[in-house]
């Protein structure tokens, strides 16, 4: 999500996502609000990083993977989306 792919449209939260990953979450989609990622499991949302002035999307993407196994609240009431597309996976050397 580095603003190059296309996404979804948003989903109410009575709809889980299908694949586990990071969504961007909103409470409604057509509030203005920094950016906010959080991780979907399969069970339960994880604890929500929001993007800081001092942050680029992919950091804050990264730190919402890394509080993946921290349950958290405030995502489970949020419109979420995700990217419409598989993303390309990033060569390692």
């Amino acid at each position: 999500m580095s603003g190059r792919e296309s996404y979804t449209g948003w989903f109410p939260p009575s709809i889980k996502p299908v694949h586990v990953g990071v969504y961007e979450v909103k409470p409604y989609p057509e509030m203005l609000l920094r950016a906010a990622f959080a991780h979907w499991n399969g069970s339960y949302w994880s604890a929500t990083a929001v993007l800081t002035p001092r942050e680029d999307t992919q950091s804050t993407i990264d730190r919402a993977n890394e509080l993946r196994n921290i349950e958290g609240d405030w995502a489970k009431d949020c419109h979420w989306r995700g990217l419409s597309e598989k993303p390309v996976e990033k060569e390692t050397s």
